[in-house]
């Protein structure tokens, strides 16, 4: 007796996450080569913190703009994060802010190596949301159609914007400190990953500055919801 044909399997949901340089226009001459180096940077140290979880390298364009795919979606906004936490960090004593987007589907094409080329959904919901950002936002989180409940969307959405809006007032003290609670790095550990000497209760204070157990918590809603 001739057997079923297997059922087609789902297609593997990412996170492309696209992103910009704020006021970017403001930098001209010697000074765009400086952002663009700044950015280059923060690339490298994501692409270390989360290995295995990007699809490629993350890809700079148009001067001041990113993009990079992560394959596991609940993860997303940590690394998104994690990379705008670097850039301030590295551009003191005027850190410098992003507008980030995070879109979530399938793809109908994986990035090349070195990030370019991708396409599909996830891209298109990602470009789209950035494209359409009120000014004052900076973080904003977009499904495909027919993902979720429209109510969770838009919760995960609003929970993005409060990540933002906290996000926009890190000192690149209080983003050097926050990117290494990122990668789940104690307060002990942290005081041995930086070069200049600073005391356990200096990072206390910095973390709490940045709110970081809000934004911790925001983190673990998101990484419960099963979407890799």
């Amino acid at each position: 007796m001739p057997q079923a044909p297997p059922p087609a399997s789902t297609p593997p949901l990412f996170a492309a996450v696209t992103g910009d340089v704020v006021r970017s226009s403001r930098f001209t001459g010697a000074a765009i080569e400086t952002l663009q180096q700044a950015l280059r940077q923060a690339s490298n140290l994501t692409e270390k913190a989360f290995p295995g979880l990007l699809q490629g390298r993350i890809h700079h364009f148009r001067g001041d703009g990113l993009q990079f795919l992560v394959t596991a979606p609940s993860r997303s906004p940590r690394i998104a994060l994690y990379y705008l936490a670097a850039l301030k960090e590295l551009t003191a004593p005027s850190p410098l802010d992003l507008r980030l987007s995070i879109g979530i589907g399938t793809v109908d094409r994986i990035p090349e190596e070195d990030g370019s080329g991708g396409d599909g959904p996830a891209y298109r919901v990602s470009g789209r949301a950035l494209e359409s950002m009120r000014v004052q936002n900076r973080f904003c989180y977009s499904v495909v159609p027919n993902l979720m409940s429209h109510d969770l969307a838009a919760s995960l959405d609003g929970q993005c914007g409060l990540l933002g809006a906290l996000a926009e007032n890190w000192t690149s003290r209080q983003s050097q400190m926050v990117r290494y609670a990122l990668v789940g790095c104690t307060q002990a550990a942290t005081v041995k990953n930086l070069a200049e000497p600073v005391s356990r209760q200096a990072v206390a204070k910095a973390l709490d500055a940045a709110s970081w157990r809000s934004v911790e918590q925001s983190l673990r809603i998101f990484e419960s919801i099963s979407l890799d």
